[in-house]
């Protein structure tokens, strides 16, 4: 008996509609004059449209493109690291531990379901 996919579904569903405000966000970019922001956020477009799509039909290019966007969010955190910032260094802190215990939840869900994945 399969194991219901429900959280897969709306994980995947949540990386599509990311993937929609992104070009919403490209557009206001754009539109206010930031080009260099608006490209990069152009350019995750398509990763995160694909992740979804992947992710949704259980496919093994999504499970792949996952991982990847979280060692990517990974190196960015570990990016800000040695930047300054008006944040206080607590909440960083606190904010970058939930980041990681949110991705490791989230790696794990999929990761034990990687056998599914064709």
């Amino acid at each position: 008996m399969a194991r219901p996919y429900r959280f897969g579904k709306v994980y995947a569903g949540l990386t599509l509609a990311g993937a929609a405000y992104s070009v919403w966000l490209c557009y206001q970019m754009l539109f206010y004059g930031l080009l260099w922001p608006a490209i990069l956020f152009a350019l995750a477009v398509p990763l995160s449209t694909v992740t979804g799509i992947g992710l949704w039909r259980k496919r093994r290019y999504g499970l792949v493109l996952l991982v990847l966007s979280i060692l990517c969010g990974v190196l960015s955190k570990v990016y800000g690291w040695f930047h300054p910032t008006d944040l206080r260094l607590a909440y960083r802190i606190a904010e970058d531990v939930l980041f990681f215990v949110v991705m490791a939840l989230i790696f794990t869900y999929f990761w034990k379901r990687r056998e599914e994945f064709a």
